[in-house]
């Protein structure tokens, strides 16, 4: 459970003590970065989407300019692409051979990206009602290799589903001449 007395937790996001404010924070300073014109941009790698609050400050993001790339293997609350909303939004899932479980979180960060990994998505219960907790990666071939795995992911042609204004999904195809990439069988 929760029902621990708080620590310093120093790097750790940990829910549910310091991981909502964290990442509202990291979420508003993105904001902060690309009205600043510094280098901005969000990108998630999730199973579930749900937080109201978080979609608020995605939603706000957005609307100040930031691309937001989120990767939701299930339950998505947020409508990408809807204008005056979320414009700069694209949410996709991958449905393959494998179930989707990791959780990668990265922020721009005005030229010096921070990526996190961890156990926590961006639901209610993850962020307040549960024990859960997310870290920095700090080593830069590691992250480095999660750049990596998030761009495989994002060029996926067979098995990617893109979200619609509407909240419907849409397959992606290769387009005539390119090649096929399965972001699952990258990694096999």
């Amino acid at each position: 459970t929760g029902a621990i007395p708080p620590q310093d937790y120093n790097l750790l996001l940990v829910a549910p003590h310091n991981m909502r404010e964290r990442f509202t924070e990291l979420i508003r300073q993105e904001a902060a970065n690309h009205q600043a014109g510094k280098p901005a941009g969000i990108k998630a790698k999730i199973n579930q989407l749900q937080d109201r609050k978080i979609i608020r400050e995605l939603y706000q993001a957005s609307q100040a300019g930031v691309p937001i790339t989120l990767c939701v293997r299930g339950l998505c609350s947020l409508r990408a692409g809807v204008e005056g909303l979320s414009e700069t939004i694209r949410v996709y899932s991958i449905l393959g051979r494998f179930l989707e479980h990791s959780r990668i979180y990265r922020f721009e960060n005005g030229g010096d990206p921070i990526i996190l990994i961890g156990s926590a998505d961006w639901m209610k219960r993850n962020l307040d009602r549960r024990m859960e907790s997310v870290m920095p990666v700090q080593n830069p071939h590691v992250k480095k290799e999660l750049e990596r795995i998030l761009s495989v992911y994002e060029s996926d042609n067979t098995n990617s589903w893109e979200m619609q204004p509407d909240g419907t999904y849409l397959r992606r195809t290769p387009e005539l001449g390119s090649e096929p990439i399965t972001a699952q069988q990258v990694f096999v």
